[in-house]
């Protein structure tokens, strides 16, 4: 793949530099347990990247989608700070997305250290060896856990992200599921159908209340003080997402929204977009 695109690429990584224009990286790290060749794989790609950009050209906006054990991301974080120029200070918008099965308050605390001041947490809806049973997830402690760990660590933003339509799930569960995350007033809350989930989540058989429950999500999340942004995005009134929007300064891109449209956005990973 890189051969027939790397002119192109070459070309356009030599604009970035010359123009000193500031970078919104994003990382896919790869769904399960990562290989030798995956690790490999995205050390290549970075040190590609960063020898055609100048290093003094700051990363305003960094992006880890998919989770992983925090000892990969302390591996894998220390070759991109040797490629590409991160703030210090807490001045870059810097998010992680967070499972709840293998991260801890440790866990979480060694992000913080690492850079990270945005959390993303899934919501998870399939069990380990008990993938149709809904009863693991009934009970909201270890997403609160994390959410409690992030904002004592200062972390800017909570995001969770909530799945529906799930063949398992009962108008009356999801609703239950959805008040016990509201309750934990995370900043973001992202919803989506099983029928057509982000990459980084495992299609499921879906079932026909999916309306009946985006309706309600919208109802709920609306009465809680949560501004819809687009694309099953909600923030609250205070997020940098809702204010951005009400300032016309939120923009779209392949990776989601973001408040740094005056980036080069640059993805590395199986899902590289350029």
């Amino acid at each position: 793949m890189r051969s027939v695109i790397s002119l192109d690429v070459v070309r356009t990584l030599r604009s970035s530099r010359q123009r000193q224009r500031p970078l919104a990286l994003t990382l896919h790290w790869p769904a399960g347990m990562a290989n030798d060749a995956c690790r490999r794989s995205l050390n290549e790609e970075a040190q590609w990247i960063g020898r055609h950009l100048d290093q003094r050209q700051p990363v305003a906006h960094f992006q880890w989608r998919g989770a992983a054990a925090v000892a990969e991301v302390q591996a894998m974080m220390g070759t991109l700070h040797a490629r590409f120029n991160f703030f210090e200070g807490d001045r870059g918008d810097y998010a992680i997305d967070l499972a709840p099965r293998h991260t801890d308050w440790a866990s979480v605390g060694l992000l913080r250290e690492l850079g990270f001041n945005h959390v993303c947490i899934s919501a998870p809806d399939a069990c380990t060896g008990v993938e149709s049973s809904p009863l693991c997830y009934r009970n909201p402690a270890p997403i609160q856990s994390l959410i409690d760990a992030a904002r004592t660590f200062d972390f800017r933003s909570v995001s969770v992200d909530l799945g529906y339509g799930a063949a398992w799930q009962t108008l009356a569960s999801f609703a239950s599921k959805l008040d016990s995350l509201i309750a934990l007033a995370p900043d973001r809350l992202h919803l989506f159908d099983y029928a057509r989930p982000p990459r980084r989540y495992r299609a499921q058989p879906t079932q026909a209340h999916s309306g009946s429950m985006h309706q309600l999500s919208f109802e709920r999340l609306v009465a809680a003080g949560y501004h819809y942004i687009g694309q099953g995005q909600f923030a609250r009134s205070d997020d940098d997402f809702t204010q951005a929007q009400e300032r016309g300064n939120l923009r779209r891109t392949g990776e989601g929204f973001t408040v740094h449209g005056d980036c080069d956005h640059i993805s590395l990973g199986d899902t590289l977009l350029w």
